[in-house]
């Protein structure tokens, strides 16, 4: 599948080499198969035609990323909204780039520019909420946020999980545990709702099924060392202590 589209791209680029539309999208096809190096340089193509696309260096910012490339990523998303600061997209993804970077107040205000632009949006209420929490450990503030958060839409499987991990550093064990509940009532199509799950269901002490809830998410997104440490956490649970070394190890790769 993956060289017929390549040689749909390739047939096109041939005759047309400057059109970016097909660079990016040649891009495009390539990360969803993995090959970040050859995603980075068709989208790299697109950029030597048209330094102003805005799309392409977000995309560029993407791939980078899943490179373990932080520095170089964050300065491809901070190109993106030197282009178009109004792209609420491109905030979530500055906000990434800065936590990945340990640069949590910074990815802080990426994520309020985000939701200034677009306040229903689950991803920005999410990772706001998950730096609070996770990051910062500013549990009564995570949990001010998560409710915020739901009061725009209370369907945000991601922020109910954090809102369980919140209320239980806050020692409101019975409410997080509804809130861990709440979180198996989504439907699991995407990297966060699968994440989401797996939290809940490790809290809940479903260990084989959050497994295979964490390996779900990782086919989404192979770069998050978050799930990669919590899978950890689960297979030592299991006793299959070798894959929780494995686990980790892909965590620490991704933090450094």
């Amino acid at each position: 599948m993956y060289e017929e589209a390549s040689a749909a791209y390739d047939r096109s680029l041939a005759l047309v080499p400057t059109n970016v539309s097909v660079w990016r999208a040649k891009g495009s096809s390539l990360a969803r198969f993995q090959r970040y190096e050859e995603a980075l340089t068709a989208i790299e193509q697109a950029l030597q035609v048209d330094p102003r696309f805005a799309d392409a260096w977000h995309n560029k910012g993407v791939y980078l990323s899943r490179l373990n490339r932080k520095s170089e990523a964050l300065a491809a998303y901070e190109q993106a909204l030197s282009l178009r600061p109004d792209d609420a997209d491109t905030w979530i993804s500055k906000g990434v780039a800065l936590s990945r970077l340990n640069r949590y107040d910074e990815a802080l205000a990426a994520y309020d520019q985000a939701l200034l632009l677009n306040p229903a949006g689950p991803l920005a209420w999410n990772n706001k909420a998950s730096t609070l929490c996770d990051n910062l450990k500013r549990y009564a503030d995570a949990l001010a946020v998560c409710d915020e958060a739901l009061a725009h839409d209370i369907s945000i499987a991601g922020v109910w999980a954090i809102k369980g991990d919140a209320l239980h550093a806050l020692g409101r064990n019975d409410e997080a545990r509804a809130a861990y509940e709440t979180v198996l009532t989504f439907p699991t199509d995407d990297f966060l709702s699968w994440a989401s799950t797996g939290t809940a269901l490790a809290v809940l002490g479903r260990f084989d099924e959050a497994l295979a809830a964490f390996n779900s998410a990782l086919t989404f997104h192979t770069d998050s060392a978050a799930v990669w440490r919590k899978e950890a956490e689960v297979l030592r649970v299991l006793g299959r202590e070798d894959e929780a070394r494995e686990a980790e190890q892909q965590a620490d790769e991704l933090d450094r």
